[in-house]
């Protein structure tokens, strides 16, 4: 018996139909990437997008996301800049995290949002 398997492909974010996305910048790290794609999809996000990096080991991805990479899109963007215009564009509110101990709270009126989370060492 013969097995046929196509090769995982990243799956291209269609923004006018999403409403939360996750922006990782800068994170290398691949069982972190994977970790948080799983994570995401438990939330009920969208899909991942990841830019600051070049690639990623793809395999250590779809382990650490338990299959959940299956079931959402996953991005690579070269150029964060131009992904945040593109984000605006479509009406996402842009959310960001931050290790600073002022607490700020906001309140999100929008529908589609795009957390940004920073690399694991900035």
């Amino acid at each position: 018996m013969e097995l046929d398997c196509k090769d995982f492909e990243l799956k291209k974010p269609n923004l006018k139909n999403s409403n939360k996305i996750v922006v990782l910048v800068g994170v290398t790290d691949t069982g972190n990437i994977g970790n948080i794609i799983r994570s995401s999809y438990a939330l009920g996000f969208d899909g991942v997008i990841v830019c600051g990096i070049k690639s990623f080991n793809i395999e250590g991805a779809i382990k650490a996301s338990s299959g959940a990479i299956f079931s959402q899109f996953v991005d690579i963007y070269q150029n964060t800049y131009d992904l945040i215009n593109r984000l605006k564009l479509n009406h996402f509110s842009h959310v960001g995290t931050s290790i600073v101990e002022e607490k700020q709270k906001q309140d999100i009126k929008q529908d589609k949002i795009a957390l940004f989370l920073g690399s694991e060492g900035e």
